[in-house]
């Protein structure tokens, strides 16, 4: 019997309009009355996940920066697995060397050096991947200055200053698959990260004992049930080690698939209420 089931946010729990849909969230509340609890495993870091978690109404700890952190509902942290500061400084060569467009995660903000010149490549990336709008660029630009977007100048001076001990993750945007798979190939080298395609044109770089997996099992454990009695639904690889701790695990329909080989079902995609449509099979 499943008690505990963790969700992916983007490409699982959000449609393609970026929203909950109204089944997924009945269903939700059909389980809970049930006696199922939820929980969220993502990439995002805790202000991005709140909104979320609060539609949701989770009581229980999240999983943020693909375990890179364990917080509970208050924000507290209970298990962080972050990147020391010196490793971070061997992957932030490699991606100044291959001229990377990339995010750094660490205290809950995002770090950037130049917001102009970020939202520019940003704008850029978007228009290689898919057609956006001067709307779309709007949304961007309103995004670069949200209050946990932290620009420093200097990235390099920033690392050397003694302020970070370490950072959650890298997320590396790249639209060219031979640029990244160059750094990719690089990346894997550095011993002591975990280096991963979260998508066909971003990498994510954790510490190498971070992954959802690690993270879900610190709230299996927080909330007393076993790995048999949870269920993980996910479409990226960056869900895989929580499929293979989950008893029960669910690619999405969008997954690719290799991302359905290591999951026991797959359901509808996100368009289709893919999610909704196995929770609801567990009412």
């Amino acid at each position: 019997m499943v008690k505990l089931v963790a969700l992916d946010i983007d490409g699982t729990l959000l449609n393609r309009n970026g929203q909950i849909s109204g089944r997924t969230l009945r269903a939700v509340a059909g389980l809970r009355r049930a006696g199922v609890e939820f929980t969220l495993c993502t990439g995002r870091n805790l202000p991005l996940v709140r909104e979320f978690a609060q539609s949701m109404a989770i009581t229980l700890p999240i999983a943020i920066c693909n375990g890179g952190e364990v917080r509970g509902v208050n924000g507290e942290v209970l298990e962080r697995r972050s990147i020391p500061i010196e490793l971070a400084k061997e992957a932030y060569r490699i991606l100044v060397k291959h001229e990377a467009l990339f995010d750094i995660y660490w205290n809950d903000r995002i770090l950037i050096e130049s917001k102009p010149k970020h939202l520019q490549r940003l704008i850029d990336y978007y228009r290689a991947i898919k057609n956006i709008d001067n709307e779309y660029e709007a949304l961007l630009e309103q995004e670069i200055e949200a209050p946990y977007m932290f620009e420093t100048h200097d990235i390099s001076a920033w690392m050397d200053s003694g302020e970070p001990a370490a950072i959650e993750k890298f997320f590396v945007m790249e639209h060219r698959p031979e640029r990244l798979e160059a750094m990719y190939d690089e990346l894997k080298k550095v011993p002591g990260l975990n280096v991963f395609t979260s998508h066909h044109t971003t990498l994510e770089i954790n510490h190498v004992t971070a992954d959802k997996g690690a993270g879900l099992a610190r709230i299996a454990e927080a909330y007393g049930v076993a790995a048999e009695e949870v269920a993980a639904i996910g479409d990226g690889m960056n869900d895989v080690p929580m499929f293979a701790y989950a008893g029960i695990s669910v690619a999405m329909g969008n997954a690719s698939d290799e991302v359905k080989r290591h999951a026991r079902f797959v359901t509808g995609t996100n368009a289709e209420d893919g999610l909704a449509q196995t929770l609801e099979q567990w009412l």
